[in-house]
């Protein structure tokens, strides 16, 4: 959950004024996260990095976002890619080893609009205490269009987990601080 601190935190020579903290598990390998915070100012990419590394270094190696209908990826350590992280976004963050992941801003208790294409769409359940299902978000999506959703996919456990709108198999919750694809047949 998150909690409320007046620390600060270096890295580098930039430092961060922290308000509210929201903390993520990670497990070793990919895991699909979005910010539960809005930062103070703009993260970036590889200031991301470098916070998640500054305790144990080398255990965040890549960050990764859905950008125009394709992958992005920024590589901890590396110049090349770097981007702003966005409350309401997702992000595929690639740990070594099993660990916490920390992100400091404004809590987000509103989720985010954001506008869905045709095709698919990643987005991140950002606000803490809003609480919804596969089935309800095709439900809420097709109410303003109906048959526009036709899928609500999750990564869990290493792999893909896909709800098709309408029917029953695999109705998962969505969880604040994950990420989670969504297709769209017209908007």
């Amino acid at each position: 959950g998150a909690t409320t601190t007046t620390s600060e935190v270096l890295a580098g020579s930039s430092s961060f004024n922290l308000g509210d903290q929201a903390s993520e598990v990670l497990g070793a390998g990919w895991n699909l996260l979005a910010l539960r915070v809005t930062p103070t100012r703009p993260l970036m990419a590889s200031s991301a990095c470098a916070l998640a590394n500054a305790s144990a270094p080398g255990t965040v190696v890549e960050i990764v976002r859905w950008a125009a209908g394709a992958w992005e990826s920024h590589r901890c350590g590396v110049p090349p890619n770097d981007f702003v992280m966005q409350s309401g976004a997702a992000y595929f963050v690639r740990a070594t080893v099993p660990r916490t992941w920390m992100t400091w801003g404004q809590a987000v208790t509103v989720a985010a609009a954001q506008t869905l294409r045709p095709g698919w769409n990643l987005v991140g359940a950002s606000a803490s205490g809003v609480a919804t299902t596969a089935p309800g978000a095709c439900l809420s999506l097709n109410e303003v269009d109906s048959g526009s959703a036709v899928e609500v996919v999750r990564w869990i456990n290493s792999g893909w987990e896909a709800h098709t709108c309408g029917n029953s198999p695999n109705s998962f919750a969505m969880s604040a601080g994950r990420g989670y694809f969504v297709r769209m047949l017209r908007t």
